[in-house]
């Protein structure tokens, strides 16, 4: 998904990324700000871009906005394809191996927090949000819905863990949709109106992916945020405000564009 402001950034992200990772089909979600000049800019650099339209990913059981109407999208283009979500937060500045490897063996993947990342069952879910009940009026979206969503009524089949939906991967599958409108219908019944907040997306994405197939963790910190030595990351996230703490977004973006300038690929 793509935001007027976000058009240059979306570039390098998306030219970076297939450099080391060529599409065969790429789609992209404009929110309401996108222009025809914005889409025009697109496609002289991705000619075979497809171009969706967020108004019409917006539907009564779903919340609005906050991404929700990206996570539509990508479960609606699951259902017959694989699908590689790319934030325009994102760098890529080296061989991502991984990725190519995932997308062969038709394997979920998910940009991890933190190394040795692990899996967990709803059960462990429950223990390890137990001592957040007393903080819950209090406390931030994303915590909210990672201690309602052991609580949901979902069996031990079903794993979770925290990752960054900026990047992240899901196979073939078409029930995926509906996995999505069941998980929201169980939010809504206990988180009420604050599902509306930012950040409650990404839960959903990190529990879609968690349950999807052959799902794995990326290798920390080959793909994280930046605040990780520069020189171990091939797959960056400058999340929020992270691309201004520091010259390291643009000395990456700097990185990315001679590596597609010398390959004359930009």
């Amino acid at each position: 998904m793509v935001s007027r402001s976000d058009v240059l950034a979306y570039l390098v992200a998306v030219k970076s990324f297939c450099h080391f990772a060529p599409a065969e089909r790429i789609v992209v979600l404009c929110d309401r700000s996108i222009t025809q000049q914005d889409r025009d800019v697109i496609a002289t650099h991705v000619p075979f871009v497809e171009f969706l339209h967020v108004k019409d990913y917006v539907v009564a059981n779903l919340p609005v906005g906050g991404c929700w109407e990206r996570l539509h999208a990508l479960a609606s283009l699951a259902a017959d394809a694989f699908v590689v979500q790319l934030d325009s937060d994102t760098v890529t500045t080296a061989p991502v191996e991984e990725v190519l490897r995932a997308v062969h063996n038709r394997a979920a993947f998910m940009m991890g927090v933190e190394s040795d990342q692990r899996f967990l069952s709803m059960a462990a879910m429950r223990k390890r949000t137990d001592s957040h009940a007393e903080k819950l009026s209090t406390s931030h979206i994303h915590d909210v819905v990672e201690y309602f969503l052991p609580r949901l009524g979902y069996d031990d089949s079903f794993l979770y863990t925290t990752g960054w939906a900026a990047f992240s991967a899901f196979p073939p599958d078409r029930s995926m949709l509906l996995q999505l409108f069941d998980l929201v219908a169980r939010l809504r019944s206990v988180v009420g109106v604050r599902l509306d907040e930012w950040g409650s997306e990404m839960v959903a994405s990190n529990f879609l992916a968690s349950n999807a197939a052959r799902c794995h963790v990326l290798p920390f910190p080959k793909y994280s945020t930046p605040l990780t030595p520069e020189p171990n990351v091939h797959l960056a996230h400058f999340v929020g405000s992270h691309r201004f703490r520091n010259n390291r977004y643009a000395s990456q973006t700097q990185r990315a564009i001679q590596v597609l300038l010398k390959e004359r690929k930009l």
